[in-house]
């Protein structure tokens, strides 16, 4: 190597940081190792490096894990799908927004919260984010500029302005001119929507971005069937009706008297199901993503895409944040999520799943 700088304890975290496994590992044995970042931290050319460390000047882009020799290691490995997503952190001020700090920047395990859904959708195969913003959006994009990890993820701010107030869903439709002409939305014919305070297990992302739409259905919900403490589901959680195949949904909302499930904060739509946000945003003053999904449901166009025992985190209530997040010193088994694992989070248990409000 032309050029190597000595590695000092505070560039740890700038190379070395943590990775999920399909099954447990021995930490001691494990050490996730990412070449790009040690290129960088030693100021040379990853070509060098791995020059350097394999001989082989073909594996520039390769990231792995350290592991001592006989030890067998079973990682997710991140899967392109040419996805688009739309996320919105422009909404009406929430309980958990404060004058200086939006939910999106909560802190979760010493990365926002905004980090960790970016870093998901990026895992799960996203390539491009449309990011919608309103107040303090400042301080959520210079967040997420400082994010090392989400450098290859392209991101296209729209920002509405300190001022926006009309609401989450009405923000989503300034988005929708960049979508329809985006060639990636273009070619798929779809793009995700993903809440801004909800973290999904890898394959989750990965399932819904080639989930199948058919004509007639031009949305798809993610639910959960089981949610964890159903009797203290607060009254604004989207309950979910099914039809008796569990494929398609009958009716959803907050005012479901009974309900199969709950809405879960992941959707996949065609580019036409902003016909259905015009529509509503024309005929009401504030509406809700629930009730373009109601619109949806009640003329059969609305399908569902079921957790399955998969893991995901929803920041939803004070009470999550005042009570403690645990985190597992190792992914449950059946978790594919990439660092930090945010299945590990929990409330109450590393098996605890969250509750959703209305959007």
């Amino acid at each position: 190597m032309s050029s190597v700088r000595r590695v000092e304890d505070g560039d740890k975290d700038a190379i070395f940081g943590s990775l999920s496994f399909d099954q447990p590992v021995n930490t001691v044995n494990v050490v996730p190792f990412d070449i790009s970042k040690a290129a960088d931290t030693l100021g040379i050319d990853a070509s060098e490096l791995v020059a350097g460390l394999h001989h082989r000047d073909d594996a520039v882009r390769m990231s792995g894990v350290l592991a001592n020799r006989g030890t067998n290691v079973n990682f997710s490995v991140r899967e392109s799908c040419g996805m688009v997503a739309l996320l919105s952190c422009a909404s009406r001020k929430g309980t958990l927004d404060s004058h200086e700090l939006p939910k999106a920047l909560i802190q979760i395990r010493g990365s926002s919260i905004i980090r960790h859904v970016l870093n998901q959708l990026y895992m799960g195969g996203v390539d491009k984010v449309y990011l919608v913003v309103g107040y303090l959006g400042d301080k959520i994009v210079a967040d997420i500029k400082a994010c090392h990890a989400l450098r290859h993820l392209e991101i296209e701010v729209i920002d509405l302005g300190p001022e926006y107030s009309e609401g989450y869903a009405r923000s989503l439709m300034a988005a929708q001119g960049q979508l329809r002409l985006d060639p990636r939305v273009m070619l798929h014919d779809r793009f995700i929507l993903s809440t801004a305070d909800h973290i999904f297990e890898q394959g989750i992302v990965s399932e819904m971005a080639t989930t199948g739409l058919t004509p007639d259905v031009p949305a798809v919900v993610l639910v959960e069937e089981e949610p964890s403490e159903p009797s203290q589901l607060p009254s604004t959680c989207v309950k979910v009706m099914l039809d008796p195949s569990r494929t398609r949904v009958l009716d959803i909302g907050s005012d479901l008297c009974t309900a199969s499930a709950i809405e879960a904060g992941l959707f996949c739509l065609r580019p036409s199901a902003f016909e259905t946000f015009v529509h509503l945003a024309n005929s009401s003053v504030y509406f809700t993503v629930a009730d373009v999904l109601r619109h949806l449901a009640q003329r059969h166009c609305l399908a569902a895409l079921p957790v399955a025992g998969r893991l995901w985190f929803g920041l939803e209530t004070q009470a999550q944040c005042s009570g403690p997040l645990i985190w597992t010193s190792e992914p449950p088994p059946r978790s594919s999520l990439a660092a930090p694992p945010p299945s590990a989070i929990s409330p109450h248990s590393p098996q605890t799943r969250p509750t959703s409000s209305p959007r």
